[in-house]
């Protein structure tokens, strides 16, 4: 038997020994990662001015609510969010008229 052949038989029964052989109660296992996000926002007014200090309520996927204010550039963001759609209302501002902007 040649050298790579005897090494990628080697290897095969490595590979074989380190999986386990008990049987599994579900054909789909999570691999134990879990997908976050992120999302940021900056909010600001018809002039394109920054709006700081403006409080907001962000409705997240999973369904719950997190609630803060703008910082001086009018930006908020937070990390570690399940993937999907966001609902963004802005507490302080009696007209809302929001354009996405990428």
């Amino acid at each position: 038997m040649s050298d790579t052949a005897s090494a990628l038989r080697a290897s095969g029964a490595a590979a074989d020994n380190a999986f386990g052989t008990q049987p599994v109660g579900n054909s789909v296992q999570s691999c134990g990662l879990a997908r976050k996000t992120w999302v940021d926002f900056r909010v600001v007014d018809d002039n394109g001015t920054p709006v700081a200090n403006c409080r907001i309520r962000v409705d997240l996927p999973d369904g719950r609510s997190i609630q803060g204010v703008t910082d001086e550039d009018g930006c908020f963001g937070f990390d570690e969010i399940d993937p999907g759609m966001c609902r963004i209302t802005l507490l302080d501002l009696p007209e809302q008229r929001c354009e996405r902007i990428d």
